[in-house]
């Protein structure tokens, strides 16, 4: 099968490394050269012979003698695939005259991206509303969604271009980029930063023999100023791409891909990784097939840590069963260097479209990655997300100048986020060709930045003590502002007399939750909004030892006379029940309800039962699971008072009491807790 690759990364030295004068391998004779039909027959040689760069010269000698649509539909895609958005721009607009033709039929939206990533927004928005009008069929491979898509991406790029902003984006010049293409940088020690490029400023071609692949390169840094980049001494193959490292937590082993054609001139990519022993790094060993699947390309490794501080490898694959044609997948990591069955991060993560180049920040927790198939300035844009495996956060957009209206991938951030780098093929990169071809690698600093933290102990106030509690996990949840429900992305545990500490972002709400066996969980709630200065905010949480058995009641839990249903204002008791149970995901409970002693016991216990298990639908309904619960219809067999013996308590059903109503009562008790815990999505009703 042929391996799909997104146009920003397609056999990357493939579109940079063709000559832009190549001699033409087919003659054509003087008595041709003004041949309409003979250079369109030549031009589609020359792509069967892999020569963009020649068919692109061929094509614009036919529209130069000639108005042809289908040939002006050809050249833009030739265009926007080695990234001349202006040229592709023009031959949009030119085969965007004549709606009729079918090969044209998305050349409508083709022109209104160009405008988009050329910065023309306002038109953009225009041109895609006007496509969206007149789109009345489905294309092969294309989605009407996509359209509304890029509609929402010019509207923000229209409101947000001009905003102020803290960071403070450089290009470091020729010591790093050439004219051709710089991928993956990575910070390898303080001073050192590796990257993939082929390091080449001269027009060449493509020759299999003359080594001009993408291979590791690295540079020394210092106060920003870098030294010019040479090749670096481990991993490189000759006759092979390398590329796109990262390192595991420890630094211990280097992860990368090899890249290279199958018998059918295909390009795959696979995962090497090295080990760091006696001073040196060992020769790369392939991943097991179940992450490099064959047939299917496994890209841009990036190893992750799961909430409890196990290590993920996160990577970019085509392989089956994925959301788009690029999809981010995982597998977690054993302390033997073993890979757990691999499995799709998830939709909050990928898009029908392509989402790649994953990097993991271990201060903050947070995964960075760039998509083209969510609202975006460009094409290609960077996003942030918290979480793990498939469970995250609704990725958030970095914004300008971080993003543009070109590419924006490859973003890697160091020193507890302050500066990092990413690539980008905006104007202002080398370039022999359009002044948006080829990537180049950009430095980011943030200015006034600052800096969050939260630590804190957990204590056992059980029988008044106030005593620190080794053994109790730690688990920091941030909310998930748009779907309302919190994430977990750290889970410690403590040992005294040690605190918990983690980094924090601004603008978000966390919470803590400390639980341990035996003990009833408890949470505190906080937010990062309003903070000026760098602080280190203190979260102590207490537990309490369960007490089986134990009745708490229930306030304000009303039934209207002799029924079961519950009133509405029964349900917001409920509901704090039901956090309580979300908060301890190991507990059971039995619920009980209970009636004053007017009526006969025998109706008293069958509608204290439908009472009961009124309540257990009600949480079973927000998603509690069964196990979890029991409901007990106690009737009138455990009143709390005698109320025959109150002169103010009536015996008949007509008025009431204070004995009557303690006696009417809801209770819940702990009477068990589970082998194994239930986990439950955390989709509790946001105080704010």
């Amino acid at each position: 099968m042929k391996t799909y690759y997104p146009l920003f990364m397609k056999k990357i030295s493939y579109i940079f490394l063709f000559s832009i004068i190549s001699l033409s391998v087919f003659a054509i004779g003087d008595k041709d050269k003004n041949d309409s039909k003979s250079n369109l027959k030549s031009a589609e040689k020359a792509l069967e012979l892999g020569d963009k760069y020649q068919a692109i010269d061929l094509f614009e000698k036919v529209l130069s003698k000639e108005s042809n649509v289908e040939t002006a539909y050809k050249l833009g895609m030739l265009y926007y695939e080695i990234r001349d958005y202006k040229n592709a721009e023009r031959c949009f607009e030119l085969a965007n005259t004549d709606s009729k033709i079918n090969a044209q039929l998305l050349a409508g939206y083709y022109f209104a991206l160009m405008q988009k990533m050329n910065g023309k927004y306002a038109d953009a928005k225009k041109s895609f509303e006007l496509f969206k009008k007149n789109f009345k069929g489905e294309a092969i491979g294309f989605s009407k969604k996509w359209i509304d898509i890029e509609i929402e991406g010019c509207t923000m790029a229209i409101n947000k271009t001009n905003e102020s902003t803290n960071v403070v984006v450089k290009h470091p010049g020729r010591e790093l980029n050439s004219s051709t293409a710089e991928l993956s940088p990575l910070q390898w020690d303080d001073n050192t930063i590796v990257f993939a490029s082929n390091q080449s400023d001269t027009i060449i071609t493509r020759n299999k023999t003359n080594n001009h692949l993408l291979h590791f390169y690295k540079a020394t840094v210092s106060e920003n100023t870098f030294t010019t980049a040479s090749l670096f001494e481990s991993f490189n193959v000759d006759d092979k791409e390398v590329k796109n490292g990262c390192f595991s937590s420890d630094k211990k082993r280097f992860y990368y891909n090899v890249c290279g054609e199958d018998k059918e001139n295909n390009s795959t990519c696979a995962i090497y990784v090295s080990e760091y022993k006696e001073g040196k790094w060992t020769a790369g060993v392939k991943l097991p097939e179940s992450i490099n699947l064959p047939k299917y390309t496994a890209l841009q490794p990036c190893i992750g840590t799961y909430r409890d501080g196990k290590e993920v490898l996160y990577f970019v694959s085509d392989r089956p069963e994925g959301k788009g044609k690029l999809d981010i997948w995982y597998s977690t990591v054993s302390k033997g260097n073993e890979y757990a069955e691999v499995k799709n991060a998830g939709s909050k993560l990928n898009t029908d479209r392509d989402d790649v180049t994953p990097a993991f920040d271990f201060n903050s927790k947070t995964l960075y990655f760039s998509s083209n198939g969510r609202k975006s300035f460009g094409g290609y844009d960077v996003y942030s997300t918290v979480g793990s495996l498939s469970s995250w956060s609704v990725p958030e957009n970095l914004g300008v100048p971080i993003n543009s209206s070109t590419d924006d991938m490859w973003f890697q951030p160091n020193s507890l986020q302050k500066k990092g780098y990413f690539v980008s093929n905006r104007p202002g990169i080398l370039s022999v060709k359009s002044e948006t071809c080829c990537p180049d690698i950009f430095t980011y600093e943030y200015i006034n930045i600052i800096n969050i933290a939260v630590r804190g102990k957990v204590y056992d106030k059980s029988d008044g003590k106030n005593e620190e509690l080794s053994g109790a996990k730690v688990t920091l949840s941030v909310l998930d502002e748009e779907a309302k429900e919190y994430v977990p992305i750290i889970e410690l545990i403590t040992e005294k007399p040690k605190s918990y500490f983690s980094m924090l972002q601004l603008n978000k709400q966390y919470r803590v939750t400390a639980s341990k066996s035996g003990y009833l969980n408890n949470s505190v709630s906080f937010n990062t909004n309003d903070i000026t200065q760098s602080d280190t905010l203190i979260k102590n949480l207490t537990l309490s030892k369960i007490d089986k058995n134990k009745a708490y009641r229930l306030n304000n839990i009303y039934y209207d006379f002799d029924k079961w249903n519950l009133r509405e204002e029964s349900k917001k008791t409920l509901d704090s029940l039901y956090n309580i149970l979300v908060e301890n995901p190991q507990i059971i409970i039995e619920l009980g309800s209970h009636t004053d002693s007017r009526g006969s016991a025998e109706y008293n216990e069958e509608l204290s039962q439908k009472r009961a298990q009124s309540c257990v639908d009600y949480l079973i309904s927000k998603g509690i699971d069964k196990k979890r619960i029991s409901p007990k219809g106690y009737g009138e067999s455990a009143n709390l008072e005698d109320c025959s013996k109150k002169p103010e308590c009536p015996t008949t059903s007509s008025g009431d009491c204070d004995c009557h109503q303690l006696n009417r009562r809801t209770e819940f008790k702990i009477i068990g807790e589970l082998d194994g815990v239930l986990e439950y999505d955390d989709k509790r009703v946001i105080d704010k």
